[in-house]
């Protein structure tokens, strides 16, 4: 318990027992019967316990590794300002960093949990004319802690996506700077949970949430792998890709 919450529950157990036994008189066995049949140790039983809880809430807050597509990652929200995210994870678990892209040169941005693989996550800003808000988020990795409410996160299969979108799906082939990346959802249920519903306009700025999949090395014999790498689009139901099984290791928030 910390100092300040333990000096006052002395306080308030001092005045309570001090309204019970006076301190003039000689000295009794106050025994466990005595305290709480007595109404103010009682009350100083429960602000104890009271005190205990609140403190234990406030020293271990829920966790939320929760993403909604377009809308929040965690506590983080296209609202959120540079500022708060100590707030939210404290600044030991807050450090600027460079940021890679599918394309282009890296940018200079925000990681936070940059020692915790499973709880790591990196954040490029846009400026707007009065504030920073977040643009995109990464979440990159073998595994991870945060995911959505489907329950897709890194080391989620293709198999498995499969299964949560209720059919196939489009993806690139490998070895490229978008390599292995979700094209298109090909109506599935994630199609409207993933992208914002526009496909008569530019194809990454449709995207709420970007998936990378990528095979494991040791999966990966040639021939199969061959058959399906360079910028041209697959689906999930050909036969190299359910061979090889690629799972996510690329989650891209991108917020409205």
């Amino acid at each position: 318990m910390p100092p300040d919450y333990r000096a006052a529950l002395d306080g308030s157990i001092l005045v309570a027992i001090q309204g019970v036994v006076s301190l003039d008189t000689p000295p009794r066995v106050l025994t466990v019967s005595r305290l709480f049949r007595h109404p103010a140790l009682l009350f100083v039983n429960w602000l104890f316990i009271w005190l205990c809880i609140s403190c234990e809430a406030q020293a271990a807050p829920q966790e939320d590794w929760l993403i909604v597509p377009g809308v929040r990652v965690g506590p983080i929200t296209a609202g959120t300002a540079p500022t708060e995210l100590v707030e939210m994870f404290g600044e030991a678990n807050v450090q600027p960093g460079e940021i890679q892209q599918q394309e282009g040169p890296p940018r200079i941005g925000t990681v936070v949990y940059p020692d915790e693989p499973a709880r790591r996550l990196e954040i490029i800003w846009q400026e707007l004319e009065d504030r920073r808000t977040p643009w995109r988020i990464f979440i990159r990795g073998d595994s991870s802690a945060w995911t959505t409410q489907g329950g897709v996160t890194l080391g989620t299969t293709l198999k498995e996506l499969e299964q949560v979108n209720g059919g196939v799906f489009g993806l690139a082939g490998f070895m490229w700077d978008y390599s292995g990346t979700v094209m298109s959802w090909e109506g599935g249920s994630l199609a409207s949970a993933f992208t914002r519903g526009d496909p008569s306009g530019n194809w990454d700025a449709n995207q709420r949430i970007i998936l990378s999949l990528q095979p494991t090395i040791p999966t990966r014999p040639d021939d199969v792998f061959l058959a399906v790498i360079g910028d041209r689009r697959f689906l999930s139901s050909h036969s190299s890709m359910q061979l090889l099984n690629p799972r996510v290791q690329e989650i891209v928030v991108s917020f409205d």
